[in-house]
């Protein structure tokens, strides 16, 4: 890259926006850390890993809240890099994989089985996926694909037989890729109450949440292999820009708060990017993921209902960020 000669010449050498994985061994200031407060990465991947090999294992969820442009996705990049090889790390990009006007907050779940099944899908090469993976899958492809939406109309849909299963494990994720593809694209186009093909937000819940973590576990269960180390096939999925102000902020407070719960029983690893504007204490009441496992960026504080070096933070709403 060109260096700067002047001060006129440092708006062409510099890059708005976070440094990828490729770029950090060149750009990335390591001393920043002592400036920024607690490196969250190293406090993250220690509380990953000792979860991940607990028996039973317990599932990492974190959630961390800043302003644009204080270096979220860039630790998220140092993360990324220092677990590469131990976990199957997905990054997800909310502001891309979602609507952010017509945001639903079962969306997020739908886009999770998405990117599970492309991961796996690359993951498996040709080998021959296991009976219960096969069975999971295809058990939530007939779930997606029984369509009954509507206001004025009613109309059904059933790709039942798109289920079957091909000669190796390939082929029937990629069906399951195809088919939670559309039903997001669906979603992404479309608001409540129109005659669209979005199951996943008028069937019941829990049905969801099942098919979501046999969904995952299958993903797991053929990324993994005949691998025996202990995190082998795990995901973690790195969910960033929820905090973005194009998002419709009523409806991601829905997903913190109305849904938390729902996220809590999410079998995998995950941290997720959220708002600095917290809920209230008495919203926060219902949110008991949020209130054992958030942070903030910079100045870190976290804190895990998990763990046993937990720092003692303060409750999210009682924290503020201040640009120093």
């Amino acid at each position: 890259m060109k260096r700067a000669e002047n001060l006129l010449e440092i708006r062409d050498v510099l890059i708005a926006g976070p440094l990828t994985t490729a770029q950090l061994a060149e750009f990335y200031i390591a001393e920043l850390r002592e400036v920024r407060g607690e490196d969250f990465v190293t406090e993250f991947a220690r509380d990953l890993r000792e979860d991940a090999r607990a028996t039973p294992r317990r599932w990492f969820h974190r959630f961390l809240s800043g302003h644009p442009g204080v270096g979220k996705s860039t630790e998220f990049s140092r993360l990324d890099q220092t677990l590469t090889g131990e976990f199957e790390i997905i990054r997800l990009n909310a502001q891309t994989e979602l609507n952010p006007a017509l945001f639903h907050p079962l969306d997020l779940i739908l886009v999770l089985m998405k990117a599970a099944t492309e991961h796996a899908q690359r993951c498996a090469g040709k080998r021959r996926a296991p009976k219960e993976a096969v069975q999971a899958i295809a058990a939530a492809m007939e779930f997606l694909g029984e369509t009954k939406t509507t206001t004025k109309t009613r109309t059904e849909t059933n790709v039942k037989g798109e289920a079957g299963v091909g000669p190796t494990a390939t082929s029937l994720l990629a069906k399951a890729f195809g088919l939670f593809a559309r039903v997001q694209a669906d979603a992404r186009y479309h608001v409540e109450n129109e005659t669209i093909k979005t199951p996943h937000r008028v069937k019941p819940v829990a049905e969801l949440l099942g098919h979501a973590n046999a969904v995952f576990e299958a993903c797991e269960q053929i990324c993994r292999g005949a691998s025996r180390d202990a995190t082998a096939g795990q995901f973690l999925f790195l969910v960033d820009n929820f905090e973005k102000p194009d998002f419709d902020q009523p409806a991601v407070g829905k997903l913190f708060v109305e849904h938390s719960q729902l996220l809590d029983d999410l079998r995998i690893h995950y941290i997720i990017t959220m708002p600095v504007e917290r809920p209230t204490p008495r919203a926060s009441a219902k949110s008991p993921c949020i209130n054992t496992a958030s942070a903030s960026c910079p100045t870190c504080r976290s804190s895990s209902a998990t763990s046993s070096r937990t720092s003692k933070a303060a409750p999210p709403w009682e924290r503020s960020f201040r640009a120093e």
